[in-house]
């Protein structure tokens, strides 16, 4: 666990989200939750996959307060088929992650490890809105930008060829 906070930055495979309890029913979804669900999608389409950490702040200017998650936040990550099942259901394809809890400096965080898709790229299987701001939409398929600042994006034309050259490294074909 200590290498992930070395350093104290995002990097394409790690990612930092702030504590949020996990809401199983999409309609009752936080902004927070729904730019998790994107990142993990992303991650999914991303070379190796990555690393998604909840329990940590950021100050907007990459500095990163490492609080950790009380009781309530991890108890709501604690039913894994509540978590998968809206995860799922936001996914073309079956997604490859564990979700589980992670200790550092006697403070704990939620942890998703997500594996890079194993036969088809994931695309967001539906829309969703949080107030009037569309936060995921159907069809889209996110990575993690290889530029100098990490972040979730649409996969534009290099992104494509990346996770195509993934793809077919798995002697699976799709256009």
């Amino acid at each position: 666990m200590a290498a992930l906070f070395e350093g104290a930055s995002e990097r394409r495979g790690l990612e930092f989200k702030e504590s949020f309890v996990w809401e199983a029913r999409v309609s009752n979804m936080s902004h927070i939750q729904c730019t998790v669900v994107k990142s993990l999608l992303a991650m999914c389409n991303t070379p190796k996959g990555g690393i998604l950490v909840v329990g940590v702040t950021d100050d907007g200017a990459s500095q990163h307060d490492f609080v950790g998650v009380d009781t309530t936040v991890k108890t709501s990550f604690q039913d894994t088929e509540k978590v998968a099942s809206l995860l799922d259901s936001f996914a073309t394809s079956p997604m490859d992650y564990e979700v589980g809890i992670g200790t550092h400096d006697s403070k704990e965080y939620i942890v998703f490890t997500v594996s890079e898709f194993r036969t088809l790229p994931v695309q967001c299987a539906k829309d969703h809105k949080h107030g009037s701001t569309v936060m995921l939409r159907r069809h889209a398929l996110y990575t993690r930008s290889s530029k100098a600042k990490p972040e979730t994006i649409d996969a534009g034309p290099t992104e494509l060829r990346e996770i195509i050259t993934m793809s077919e490294e798995r002697d699976e074909h799709f256009i």
